[in-house]
């Protein structure tokens, strides 16, 4: 995975944080978690909690030798029916699963 990647992908992960917070009318953290370093994995995933919101993200990289791609799931404990899984690659976000949780 190249670096550039990797940082298109943070940028894309902070854009959908910005986008669900503002769902839930929760302003934005003065800190967005970063992606390098991120030994996360699907067993084991990364939480980024968030104060207002009663819940948070979830968080992977998936990685192949020709694509890479974060898996995000985001829900608030109180708002039923408001899990929400997306990918983000490199070029876009995908949402691929809605009302969970």
């Amino acid at each position: 995975m190249l670096e550039s990647e990797l940082k298109e992908i943070e940028e894309g992960f902070h854009i959908l944080i910005q986008s669900r917070l503002s769902e839930f009318q929760v302003p934005l953290p003065r800190e967005l978690p970063h992606l390098e370093g991120l030994r996360a994995t699907k067993k084991k995933p990364a939480w980024f909690d968030v104060d207002g919101m009663y819940g948070g993200f979830s968080y992977y990289l998936l990685s192949s030798k020709t694509h890479v791609k974060l898996i995000v799931e985001s829900w608030s404990r109180i708002v039923g029916g408001s899990g929400r899984r997306h990918f983000i690659t490199p070029t876009g976000i995908e949402l691929v699963e809605a009302g969970f949780v």
